[in-house]
């Protein structure tokens, strides 16, 4: 998906502020625990299986949050230094 530096940046800010929500870092960390139990718990093969397919989906979307956060702290750096190179240009 191709996105403008404002769309980055906007999305970069909201997923810093959702990761740093107490009530969704609680809610991560229940489903992480309620997954490792699942897994330690198992009584089949289906369902360790199932335990871990959810515990890598869960690993997955809290670093995908984080890739869109250093996504959009690049995008900060590289607008503020296309910014500095056109003052410059400029003045």
């Amino acid at each position: 998906m191709d996105l403008t530096d404002a769309q980055r940046q906007h999305r970069a800010s909201e997923a810093s502020r959702l990761i740093g929500n107490v009530a969704f870092v609680e809610a991560v960390a229940n489903l992480d625990k309620t997954y490792i139990q699942a897994w330690r718990n198992a009584k089949t093969v289906e369902a360790r299986e199932d335990a871990h397919r959810y515990m890598m989906l869960l690993n997955r979307f809290s670093a995908d949050l984080k890739a869109m956060v250093f996504d959009g702290a690049v995008t900060d750096k590289r607008v503020i230094e296309l910014e500095g190179r056109k003052r410059s240009w400029l003045g």
